[in-house]
């Protein structure tokens, strides 16, 4: 029985972040269902924990039919033919040289599993993700909505060593960048609520010696949004400029209790929901055990506006106050 002889590992990165507390619980409540023990680590943001935690999950259930569910720490290029020399495709080929499963989350891995599936075809290996590029395509057409008449953007990256963060980056671009009524500037927030309220709290004081503040701030995550609200918040009352608290603010993951809530206070002006992946790893996974079916290589998971785009009413046009 699978109950009995099976285990998942799944790989997260810190506790600090509701969006993977919310992935441990969509992996545990899909593990109940099937029946199929989850053992979950985090990496506390670094790469050579994550491998200790991978090496020892291996070991430690070596007589068990198991396999690595991971959002990695660092991302594997696939532009390259050749990925031996990176540390974490030579970790994923001594896992899966034992039969163990490794399922890649929310990165742009499709090269990697891609040499890994060919070299190993008997063990599950597998891409499941949120569709980035399409994430901020709907940013962008949110920007469109809420600006018709364009505007000046702020975006808040939140680490571009991630890919995630790049194709969100490059799906905004396809909608806006090209357009020059929609001024782009660019800081990293690092994912972080506190790390982005600083980073745009900066940025707003040079805009302010100008007099060039932002139209509209689109963050990658909903976290990073409720941090340029926090500094959009402190730099009116430096200013004594009531107006900018007005400055509309997009997001994005879209948890029901975080962003579709503080879109639903007027917090934020949008969200976009991104599926939790770990649910839908454990799930397929379970799946392809019991059938013995392969798994897709590649999911990409369709994602959405919060609200739908046509709801979204045009915001007012800040002063550009000098």
């Amino acid at each position: 029985m699978i109950e009995r002889e099976s285990r998942i590992g799944l790989f997260l990165l810190t506790r600090e972040s509701s969006h993977q507390q919310a992935s441990q619980r969509a992996a545990e409540e899909a593990a109940v269902r099937h029946g199929v023990p989850v053992d979950v680590s985090f990496a506390d943001n670094l790469a050579v924990q994550q491998a200790q935690n991978i090496v020892k999950f291996v070991h430690a259930n070596a007589r068990r039919r198991t396999c690595v569910i991971l959002m990695p720490m660092a991302d594997i290029d696939s532009s390259t033919d050749s990925f031996d020399a990176h540390p974490l495709h030579r970790l994923a080929r001594r896992v899966a040289a034992r039969g163990v499963g490794w399922i890649v989350l929310n990165r742009d891995g499709h090269g990697q599993v891609a040499a890994l599936q060919r070299e190993f075809p008997a063990v599950p290996i597998a891409l499941i993700t949120p569709d980035q590029q399409e994430f901020g395509r709907v940013q962008g057409r949110q920007v469109r909505a809420l600006l018709p008449r364009g505007g000046r953007i702020l975006h808040v990256l939140g680490d571009t060593v991630a890919s995630s963060a790049r194709d969100r980056r490059t799906g905004l671009r396809e909608v806006v960048g090209a357009d020059t009524a929609f001024p782009i500037d660019e800081v990293d927030g690092r994912w972080s609520r506190s790390e982005t309220q600083e980073a745009v709290g900066k940025w707003l004081s040079h805009a302010g010696k100008r007099g060039d503040w932002p139209d509209l701030i689109a963050c990658q995550n909903d976290a990073m949004a409720m941090g340029a609200r926090d500094a959009l918040v402190e730099v009116s009352r430096t200013y004594g400029r009531r107006a900018l608290r007005a400055v509309p603010i997009i997001g994005g993951d879209g948890l029901p209790d975080e962003g579709q809530k503080w879109v639903g206070e007027g917090k934020l002006a949008a969200t976009i929901v991104a599926p939790l992946t770990t649910g839908v790893a454990v799930d397929s996974l379970v799946q392809s055990w019991r059938t013995g079916k392969p798994l897709p290589l590649v999911t990409r998971l369709a994602v959405s506006s919060f609200p739908a785009i046509g709801m979204l009413e045009p915001a007012l046009r800040q002063p550009q106050i000098a």
